[in-house]
């Protein structure tokens, strides 16, 4: 199977939190909540989500890099976490888009988006 690719329009950053170090990703147009740290030894397999390299690339590599038993289990879990977020251009995120599209197309009043961060709240 064909990775999907990762989004161009996330914001990626370092986490915050001492305690979960890693690449924080989160998404900028705000279709998904989800917040994702990806660890230190995994970032660098993110590059494998670029729409041309199959889910046996990632596998074989984190086996070979990574040298664990689980390797196989590391790489399932990225990409369902990756793809339940929303991150990945696949039907999730075109689900997601779709629903807030919807959701702003047919709502009554237009929220401030950046109230309280970019401009004051009042």
């Amino acid at each position: 199977m064909i990775l999907p690719r990762l989004r161009a329009d996330l914001d990626f950053s370092i986490s915050p939190l001492p305690s979960q170090p890693g690449l924080l990703i989160r998404d900028s147009h705000r279709y998904s909540d989800y917040i994702l740290v990806i660890p230190p030894p995994l970032v660098s397999f993110l590059a494998f989500f670029d729409g041309a390299r199959a889910d046996l690339d990632l596998r074989a590599e984190l086996s070979r890099s990574l040298d664990i038993p689980e390797s196989h289990a590391v790489a399932d879990q990225l990409i369902e976490s990756l793809g339940n977020a929303g991150f990945l251009v696949d039907e999730t995120y075109a689900s997601l888009k779709e629903a807030r599209h919807l959701a702003f197309a047919q709502s009554s009043v237009r929220e401030p988006a950046f109230a309280g961060s970019a401009y004051p709240a009042e």
